[in-house]
């Protein structure tokens, strides 16, 4: 009787040997390869509806050799499909247009990794207002969007005079901020923010001009002479002068903005009556009254 031993094979091929007995007898054993084992980092993964990238780790022995094979087409794998040892296998996963949840598979190493992914949410926006009424002098402003979790929305302004200073995007409920400038023109004026498929209409009033003149009523004497009268009014309010009498001439103050001077002059009046004649500013009328060189006196 022969005894003899055999060490552990350490790889993960068989091996065959053998033992000559007697110069004549040759006795062969055949030893079996290294059993493989294989450990994923995780056993499955849930994904929101937008996919995207991720990878899962192998873990094994050095020369153990594995694959890995996607079995839907809306996982990819963009790692080697195949190697040899720990690695990882990376992959992507693509949108789920669809409401309804999804499980896809691969399976790497002969074992199965399960993806669950969401299906794409069914969104609606709310706004807390759909229209806003604002005055002249602007200033800054809120609205609040109520939408479903995972929806994603923007929010942009639709004229030059609204600014979005906060939240100009979102997902779910959220907050806008924004700004309206001083509308210092004379007509009313409406602009929006469009906030996913929802819209809030901006009405801003417009400046509303007064205007009054440091005297209504200028009475002089028959002789040519100059003569002058403040306007007053908002800073951003335009005004226009204008005469039709030929014997007054507008010198400066034809138009202005804010407070402002109308200078004039008038011709001497050489008939045997006075006269009157209207100069005007705007919505208000100066009149100027000039004595007749026969008059007994001129009451100012």
């Amino acid at each position: 009787m022969v005894s003899y031993s055999v060490e552990p094979n350490q790889s993960v091929q068989p091996r065959t040997g053998s033992i000559s007995i007697g110069g004549a007898v040759t006795f062969v054993i055949e030893q079996d390869a290294k059993s493989c084992h294989y450990t994923l980092s995780e056993k499955s993964i849930n994904i929101d509806s937008n996919g995207g990238e991720f990878s899962v780790s192998v873990s094994t022995e050095n020369e153990c050799q594995w694959s890995a094979i996607s079995n839907d087409n809306w996982i990819i794998i963009n790692s080697n499909s195949e190697s040899i040892g720990d690695g990882p296998v990376k992959f992507s996963v693509q949108d789920n247009a669809d409401s309804e949840m999804r499980t896809g598979s691969m399976t790497i190493a002969n074992q199965t990794y399960t993806i669950v992914q969401k299906g794409k949410a069914q969104c609606s926006y709310l706004l807390s207002e759909n229209s806003k009424e604002i005055d002249e002098s602007g200033g800054e402003f809120s609205v609040s969007v109520i939408a479903t979790d995972e929806c994603n929305w923007d929010a942009t302004s639709s004229a030059n005079w609204i600014h979005i200073k906060s939240g100009s995007s979102g997902k779910g409920d959220g907050t806008i901020t924004y700004s309206v400038d001083k509308n210092q023109t004379t007509t009313q004026r409406t602009g929006s923010i469009i906030i996913a498929d929802q819209t809030l209409t901006i009405n801003q009033s417009y400046l509303d001009c007064h205007y009054t003149l440091g005297e209504i009523t200028n009475r002089v004497d028959s002789a040519q002479g100059q003569y002058s009268v403040e306007v007053f009014s908002q800073n951003s309010c335009n005004w226009n002068t204008d005469t039709s009498e030929g014997w007054i001439n507008i010198v400066s103050g034809h138009s202005g903005i804010g407070n402002g001077v109308v200078t004039y002059t008038i011709s001497e009046n050489t008939s045997s009556s006075s006269r009157t004649g209207i100069i005007n500013i705007e919505q208000m009328q100066h009149t100027v009254i000039q004595a007749s060189p026969y008059s007994a006196s001129v009451v100012i």
